[in-house]
C-alpha cells in the first residue's frame, strides 16, 4: 500500500513536471511568435518608408526646372495649413508634374492621403495625368486648392 501511494505520488509529481514543461514551451513559443511578429512588422514599416523615399527622389528628379521664358503657366497652390506656394510650368508638361511639385515641397506636409487639385473659378478638379498643361485647361494666374480625399 505504501509503495502504491508512493507510486501515485511519484505520476503525480511526473505530470504536474510534464504539464510545467508543456506551459512553459508554449510561452516560449507564444513569445517566439510576438517577436517574430514585430520584427516583421518593422520589417515591413522599414520597407514602406523606403519606398516612399524612392518614390519622392523619383518624383523630384522628374521635376523639371522652372521656364524662364516661353509659353508658362503661373501657378499658386493653397496648402490646407494657409500656406501658398508659387511656381511657373511650361505648358508642355503633364499635370502630374503639379502634384510631382507640391509632393515634394519642403512645405507640403506629409500625409497619407491622397489629394486633388482644384481650381476655384471656374470651379474644376485637375487629376494626376500625361495630359500637357496646355490641353487640360488649367488657367494662367490661378490658384489650385489642394484638397484631400
Amino acid at each position: 500500500m505504501l509503495r502504491e501511494e508512493q507510486e501515485e505520488a511519484y505520476q503525480a509529481s511526473l505530470r504536474a513536471d510534464r504539464e510545467r514543461e508543456e506551459t512553459l514551451r508554449k510561452e516560449r513559443e507564444e513569445e517566439e511568435a510576438k517577436k517574430r511578429e514585430e520584427e516583421e512588422k518593422i520589417r515591413l514599416e522599414a520597407q514602406k518608408e523606403e519606398v516612399k523615399k524612392q518614390l519622392f527622389e523619383q518624383k523630384l528628379k522628374n521635376l523639371p526646372p522652372e521656364p524662364k521664358e516661353g509659353e508658362v503657366l503661373s501657378l499658386a497652390f493653397r496648402l490646407p495649413n494657409g500656406k501658398r506656394l508659387q511656381r511657373k510650368f511650361s505648358i508642355d508638361n503633364p499635370v502630374q508634374t503639379l502634384y510631382d511639385y507640391v509632393d515634394t515641397h519642403p512645405d507640403t506636409p506629409q500625409t497619407e492621403y491622397s489629394y486633388t487639385l482644384i481650381s476655384n473659378f471656374p470651379k474644376k478638379q485637375y487629376p494626376a495625368s500625361d495630359t500637357p498643361l496646355k490641353h487640360s485647361g488649367v488657367p494662367n494666374h490661378t490658384v489650385l486648392d489642394i484638397i484631400y480625399d
